[in-house]
């Protein structure tokens, strides 16, 4: 009896009521524990017991506890097998014989703890009952909502190991239940911002609180404590944030359930279904989108299947699909891409929804793709289409886009007349400018003189970005003094800049660098000076002429600018095969955001290049000034690492992230990995991975998004609904 009495008490992580101990013992424990209280190997609690008003209270409860853990650890090692069933038995008897008052809630405070630590084999079917709605509705009821997200927390530990699916509901219920256990007390929220006020503070401090609340979940008890920020800042005299504070609170008291609290759902109902299309499971895609309620969200599911159906030539059941959206717009574009592909193949059904299509956007955007088509083969047909078109404006673009297809169908006379016919000038002269890149000979040169002749008649505000494009275009033949001729037309100051900057950047386009340096010169404005720097020195670092790159970069005046235009390029030298240097001109990016983004892009190829050493240095590390910067790059890493199938380092770099969101996103990758390499070990990655999110439920809920694609190796089609319907089952009844 000694031993199982001591194992019952290390299972115990409170003091265990000795009722507990005596209805599993079968005898009185309290001789054998007043022994070992006298040799200080536990302490004795004395616990009031609950009473009704005007009722004389009960006897007081005895509960035992252990004097120091080291006595439970070390009876963990000594009798594993015992401990583990003694957690089992407690399980029991919380499952079996929940009662009243305090050693009933010792109970339900416990069972989940006991369920988990129990024999596996009863493990999962104590633990669903211990997450049912019905135990989570008692806890509710009882006490709060945190002995349920305890419970959940137990579950979500035991289904790391899989299957998928129960990671996957574990997850939802343990992250939604984090943030619905969340509370703030009104009057200390009040204290806060008062003190934060005195200090002279005010913006600062309502800032910090507001912080705070927004962490709450949304519901009756958020509105009350915003209600309550409002008086309080109403009362310091900042009434424009009173107002705010009292009407987020009208708004939560009539809707006490948030539009991003469903978004949040939604757009893991979302990526499921997108990961179902990606498998070829229109069906189950469907019926995923079936569980999103806003239309337009629905929508996006609906066409991505329409799309999906149309590229597998399954346009009899795309048709169908797309006369299903409910919502109008969307419903209407994917008919008409219905519409398109019908008429391409020949049938005739796609010229009856293109007649039915109600929507005058969609249904000229459908013929216009239809004119382009035919521009290569009856271009007559293909102008009369656009012809056919009701609005000037839907005519003018048609020809924009006849033109350009018949410039690319190497018609360069009909590509001309096209855009020569345009009505609105601007239109007409981006037209003529686009031949004039597409083209070569005389047509293009006849392209560019009517568009010079076409802005030469214009006056007023359109006619400064004509010019500039017009300047541009001459520039990028190697007309550079037309060019320049043509920018002088426009007044000194931002408008002449401005096409002195597209300009050079022509020039440059054309090879010609130190002539484009050289008209940078007679730029004014540091900001349009530095624009075109930049575009500039992308294309030396195109032509890998880094050393003058890099020397123009330094020469950017505006910080902000600079530092963006460093880091890019870094981006780009690391992509272009030279990784190391590119950690080296990373390194020295003053601006720390900058900085991070770029040696978080630049590290997955040092990983490629073989150079993880270099990736993972000390030094490299100290570059990155924010734990949320140092999150995402050992994220970014320990990606690369599981991509290279070098699963054992990822987990390894895994367990440096300290935040939880990066480390949840850093599994899902190895998790992901692992599946479609067919390695072991995928599911107990994930589970992981879904674990560490689950601190709230916007956390959880990502993760469960970002997912998806593992979700859809591990189990196909069938898990994806079956994870759809187990977050949806959860969300409804928390």
């Amino acid at each position: 009896m000694g031993q199982r009495l001591a194992l019952l008490l290390a299972a115990a992580s409170d003091p265990l009521p000795l009722p507990i101990a005596a209805d599993l013992l079968g005898v009185d424990p309290e001789p054998l524990l007043l022994r070992w209280e006298a040799l200080e190997l536990l302490d004795f609690v004395m616990q009031a017991t609950p009473h009704e008003p005007d009722m004389p209270p009960g006897p007081p409860l005895m509960l035992a506890t252990f004097t120091h853990t080291a006595l439970s650890d070390f009876l963990a090692v000594r009798a594993p097998a015992g401990l583990e069933q003694a957690h089992g038995d407690l399980a029991d008897l919380a499952m079996g014989s929940i009662a009243d008052g305090a050693i009933g809630r010792y109970l339900s405070r416990q069972l989940a703890r006991h369920a988990a630590l129990g024999p596996r084999a009863e493990r999962a079917a104590r633990l669903a009952r211990a997450t049912s709605r019905e135990w989570v509705r008692a806890h509710e009821r009882q006490a709060s909502l945190a002995d349920a997200h305890s419970d959940a927390a137990w579950e979500m530990r035991a289904a790391v190991d899989g299957p998928p699916l129960r990671a996957v509901r574990a997850a939802a219920l343990a992250g939604t239940l984090a943030t619905r256990a969340r509370t703030l007390n009104d009057d200390s929220a009040v204290e806060a911002l008062v003190a934060g006020i005195a200090g002279g503070g005010r913006e600062a401090a309502l800032k910090r609180v507001i912080e705070l609340v927004d962490h709450l979940p949304d519901g009756a008890d958020k509105a009350q404590t915003l209600r309550r920020l409002g008086e309080a800042c109403y009362g310091a005299r900042m009434r424009s944030s009173a107002m705010r504070m009292l009407s987020r609170a009208l708004d939560l008291e009539a809707n006490p359930t948030s539009r991003g609290w469903r978004e949040q759902r939604e757009q893991l109902f979302v990526a499921l279904a997108s990961a179902a299309i990606g498998l070829g499971e229109t069906t189950v895609a469907l019926a995923i989108g079936e569980r999103i309620e806003h239309l337009e969200r629905r929508a996006v599911v609906e066409t991505q299947v329409v799309r999906h159906l149309i590229a597998a030539g399954d346009l009899d059941r795309a048709r169908r699909v797309a006369r299903g959206i409910l919502h109008e717009s969307m419903g209407a574009w994917a008919r008409a891409e219905v519409a398109v592909a019908l008429t391409r193949a020949g049938d005739p059904r796609g010229a009856m929804i293109l007649e039915e299509i109600t929507l005058e956007t969609v249904a000229a955007w459908a013929q216009i793709e239809l004119a382009c088509d035919m521009a290569g083969s009856d271009d007559r047909a293909a102008r009369a289409r656009i012809d056919a078109l009701p609005s000037l404006g839907q005519r003018d673009r048609g020809l924009a886009r006849l033109a350009h297809a018949l410039a690319l169908a190497e018609k360069d006379g009909d590509a001309l007349s096209a855009a020569e016919q345009i009505g609105t000038v601007e239109v007409r002269v981006a037209a003529l400018l686009d031949l004039r890149l597409n083209l070569d000979g005389l047509v293009a040169m006849l392209a560019i003189e009517r568009a010079t002749s076409d802005i030469g008649a214009l006056t007023g505000d359109d006619r400064a970005p004509l010019l500039a494009a017009l300047a541009a275009a001459h520039a990028a033949i190697g007309r550079r003094e037309g060019a320049l001729q043509i920018t002088a037309q426009l007044p000194e100051g931002e408008e002449r800049d401005r096409a002195l900057t597209k300009v050079a950047v022509a020039i440059a386009q054309s090879g010609d660098y130190p002539a484009a340096l050289s008209t940078l010169e007679q730029i004014d404005d540091d900001d349009e000076r530095d624009w075109a720097k930049d575009e500039i020195a992308r294309l030396l670092a195109a032509d890998g002429r880094w050393d003058a790159c890099l020397a123009l970069v330094a020469s950017i005046v505006a910080d902000d600018q600079r530092a963006r235009a460093a880091a890019d390029l870094a981006i780009e030298r690391a992509r272009a095969g030279d990784p190391l240097a590119a950690l080296w001109q990373a390194a020295a990016i003053d601006v720390p955001a900058d900085r991070a983004r770029a040696l978080t892009l630049i590290a997955p190829l040092l990983v490629a290049a073989g150079r993880d050493g270099d990736a993972l240095a000390d030094g490299s590390i100290r570059l990155l000034a924010t734990a949320e910067a140092r999150g995402r790059y050992f994220a970014a890493v320990a990606t690369a690492l599981a991509d290279a199938g070098r699963y054992d380092d990822a987990g390894a770099v895994i367990l440096r992230i300290v935040r939880p969101a990066d480390r949840s996103r850093a599994g899902v990758a190895l998790a992901h990995a692992l599946a479609i390499a067919g390695q072991p070990g995928a599911e107990a990655a994930l589970g992981a991975a879904l674990r560490a999110a689950t601190i709230g439920r916007e956390e959880a809920l990502r993760a469960l998004e970002l997912a998806a694609p593992s979700l859809a190796v591990l189990g196909g089609g069938e898990l994806l609904a079956a994870a759809a319907a187990a977050v949806d089952e959860v969300d409804g009844w928390l």
